[in-house]
């Protein structure tokens, strides 16, 4: 795969996107924004935020979900963790951190088959080492409805816990942990009876995983922090591929466009760029 930068100086880029209008959303958290770009890398519209936007999902009608970190990994702090809303030109929170049960610095999200919204939360602890859990709290995972309301936690798992995505058939959930020893984890999931106990499923071949994305037929492209490639893994865990990337991309993330859904983009969070590349198969179509 040949990549080609169509978009720089966007600082720490994040959560690429594929939107129902045929345009690309991604994050900047250090610009504190989210920004909305043609297939080319053309800035449609800029939308600040504050503190520190980081994963995206759409849902059918095109309103864009944030992660709000709250301002930590280069974003301006003391913001107001939670989940936010981006529909017909308003920003608003449909969850808000905080206290006991609340996000401390959501990072990733997606939504399920049963409709309704999950999330990861690493809690954003200062200067944690990918190479000692010690550094940081214990990461969670929740989901809600769309609205906001009925907040669940789910899991109180592994630290750095970050990017998150369902297979193809709704029966299960992958969840990254960017902490040492850097699994992604698979957690059986049921419509009635919910996510199940989860289980190392596999392990990068160098770097730290961070965002992925999944084709149509289950394979998972994973970004690989430090590493500057998209690590491709077969829906049995096992390791198919490295696809090279420029020095410096420092993938964070990753997702399939496209009119056809056959264009894989990638957030070059190292060089603050975003990528494109003309996939050998077509993505899986998110739930919205």
């Amino acid at each position: 795969m040949e990549f080609t930068v169509i978009a720089r100086d966007l600082g720490f880029t994040e959560g690429p996107v594929w939107a129902p209008d045929g345009t690309l959303w991604v994050v900047s958290i250090t610009h504190n924004a989210i920004y909305n770009l043609t297939p080319d890398g053309d800035i449609i519209q800029k939308v600040d935020t504050k503190g520190g936007p980081n994963g995206l999902t759409v849902d059918a009608d095109g309103a864009v979900y944030i992660c709000q970190n709250g301002g930590v990994y280069g974003g301006t702090p003391n913001t107001e963790p939670g989940i936010q809303v981006w529909r017909d030109g308003t920003l608003e929170y449909i969850v808000k951190g905080g206290g006991e049960f609340g996000p401390d610095a959501p990072n990733d999200l997606c939504f399920g088959p049963d409709g309704r919204l999950y999330f990861t939360d690493p809690r954003g602890d200062e200067g944690p080492d990918i190479n000692d859990p010690t550094t940081s709290r214990p990461g969670r995972l929740y989901s809600c409805n769309r609205d906001g309301s009925d907040l669940v936690m789910h899991w109180i798992g592994p630290v750095l816990m970050n990017g998150l995505a369902f297979t193809p058939a709704g029966d299960a959930l992958y969840v990254i942990q960017t902490m040492t020893p850097q699994p992604i984890w698979r957690l059986p999931f049921d419509k009635v009876t919910g996510l199940g106990e989860p289980v190392e499923f596999c392990r990068l071949m160098s770097g730290a995983p961070d965002g992925m994305a999944l084709d149509a037929d289950g394979k998972l492209w994973v970004g690989a922090n430090h590493d500057n490639t998209i690590q491709v893994f077969n829906t049995d865990g096992s390791y198919l591929k490295s696809v090279p990337l420029p020095e410096g991309t420092n993938a964070a993330n990753v997702c399939f466009g496209g009119e056809n859904l056959d264009i894989l983009f990638v957030a070059g969070s190292g060089a603050g760029t975003v990528l494109r590349a003309q996939a050998e198969v077509p993505g899986l179509a998110l739930r919205a």
